[in-house]
């Protein structure tokens, strides 16, 4: 199937303001059915494998199921663009979301991570022992494939390592169905983080990449200053590094629904444009983000109102700030994402024709209060311009 047709893109402009109330979801379910194991969904044929995509280009969106409310926003998600939902954690209580999900052609993907004690060694048994592990439970939870994520430092001289984990991406995909995906989730730039892939060599075993374009100021050289979660600018040399070792059909561009709250140092005016932060030696570089607290979309609305003076945009950096004094006098100063700085990044995916978008995660918008959670007026308009962005500026 090609590109959304115009329809579809008015559609998804409405989509956000739908509710899947747990009739119609449980409605798919079978109650006799033990879940994982045995098909969860009255009609047999929705736990068969979807090999085809539902659409040409993927809309891929992390699922990170928490608390009882988090478990119900998927009843939010905009339904009518997504092509895959990635569960984080394994969840005997996915059922609802997994029939809802392949009722509408969504391709549903489990987690597989494999140890750099297996990866990195030369223990068969292990190795073949986790294969298996991963084969069954893609079996027992109906999976569409899986989506490997392994973030493990691997010095550039570390063949073993390396050709190992590429050696384990083969084995996944031989071991699986014919047909079911398998996604790696990589670095924002091959290399990052100490991360010195196969690149070339996963992508020959692998359906696609997904590129990680956020925590991107895991390195900061120079001053120690407050950094920006994922800058459009610094998101586009990541994909051309990206696009000189992979064809742009086998890769997706993930972006943050989040942002990073650093704590400044002490002495730090509340208004001040930069915000040093600790020294904190890692990797070579001086400082870190890693004291940076992740702020979920939702969470933006009230950190605007308590903030000290508002948000203010960086120009050049593509990406908005601001600062917040607490009770004690402490600054702090939030980098985050708004609407057009998330299009810039979804225009990337346009302009360099990749396979697609992906977001972590679904999870992070503010879908309405929990008592009035069906109720369509109760989600903010935030939210909705957000699922109808993602929805259609990478595809129009």
């Amino acid at each position: 199937m090609g590109c959304p047709t115009l329809a579809l893109l008015l559609a998804a402009a409405s989509a956000s303001a739908q509710y899947v109330p747990p009739d119609e979801s449980q409605a798919l379910l079978d109650p006799n059915a033990k879940y994982p194991g045995e098909c969860p969904c009255k009609d047999k044929a929705l736990c068969e494998l979807q090999a085809a995509p539902r659409f040409e280009k993927e809309l891929f969106a992390f699922h990170v199921a928490g608390e009882g409310y988090n478990m119900q926003q998927w009843r939010r998600y905009d339904w009518s663009r997504l092509t895959t939902v990635a569960l984080w954690e394994f969840l005997d209580s996915s059922a609802e979301l997994y029939c809802y999900a392949k009722s509408k052609r969504v391709r549903v993907v489990v987690p597989a991570s494999p140890e750099v004690a297996v990866y990195g060694g030369t223990n068969e048994s292990a190795k073949a022992a986790w294969t298996a592990g991963v084969a069954e439970n893609v079996r027992r939870y109906f999976a569409d494939g899986v989506n490997m994520d392994t973030e493990d430092a691997i010095a550039p001289g570390n063949r073993t390592s390396r050709d190992g984990l590429t050696d384990m991406v083969k084995r996944v995909r031989e071991a699986l169905p014919e047909g079911a995906v398998v996604g790696y989730d990589v670095g924002w730039m091959p290399g990052i983080d100490g991360r010195f892939y196969d690149v070339a060599g996963i992508a020959e075993h692998a359906d696609y990449l997904l590129i990680m374009a956020y925590d991107m100021a895991s390195y900061i050289f120079g001053a120690c200053l407050a950094t920006p979660n994922s800058p459009p600018p610094q998101v586009l040399q990541g994909v051309l590094n990206y696009l000189a070792l992979v064809d742009p059909s086998q890769l997706v561009l993930a972006v943050p629904w989040y942002g990073r709250e650093y704590p400044c140092v002490s002495g730090t005016a509340k208004d001040a444009r930069y915000c040093p932060i600790a020294a904190a030696p890692w990797r070579d570089a001086n400082c870190t983000d890693a004291k940076a607290n992740a702020v979920d979309f939702s969470s933006m609305p009230a950190k605007t109102a308590a903030s000290v003076d508002g948000a203010h945009a960086d120009a050049i950096l593509e990406q908005s700030w601001m600062n917040f004094v607490d009770k004690d006098g402490n600054v702090s100063q939030l980098w985050y994402d708004d609407l057009a700085s998330l299009e810039a990044k979804y225009r990337i995916v346009k302009d360099k024709g990749l396979r697609g978008v992906g977001v972590w995660t679904a999870n992070m918008l503010d879908y309405g209060p929990a008592p009035s959670f069906n109720d369509s007026s109760k989600v903010p308009q935030a939210t909705r311009d957000m699922w109808t962005s993602i929805s259609t500026v990478p595809f129009d």
